[in-house]
């Protein structure tokens, strides 16, 4: 797989995943509403989430480190696609 290839794959997967979980939190969650309640409400709800419940926020929170390899992908290939459609100067 190349840069390009790579960097497609992420444009279109990370929103997906990011707005998948996200529904997931707020479905099983209240997420983010429960910011609104008391901590110890929030914390309660966390801990009976289990273990899915924490599944859930690791992976919302994977999709949001997840976009710092694509910056570095995107820049890559635009600085390619640039350079290769630049004409050189002599």
């Amino acid at each position: 797989m190349n840069t390009e290839h790579a960097a497609g794959a992420l444009l279109v997967l990370l929103p997906l995943a990011f707005n998948a979980l996200f529904f997931l939190l707020a479905r099983g969650f209240d997420y983010p509403a429960i910011l609104r309640r008391p901590t110890a409400d929030i914390l309660s709800r966390f801990q009976a989430g289990g273990v899915r419940l924490k599944l859930l926020w690791y992976g919302f929170m994977l999709t949001a480190v997840l976009l710092a390899p694509l910056a570095v992908l995107l820049g890559q290939v635009l600085a390619a696609t640039a350079s290769a459609s630049c004409p050189r100067r002599s």
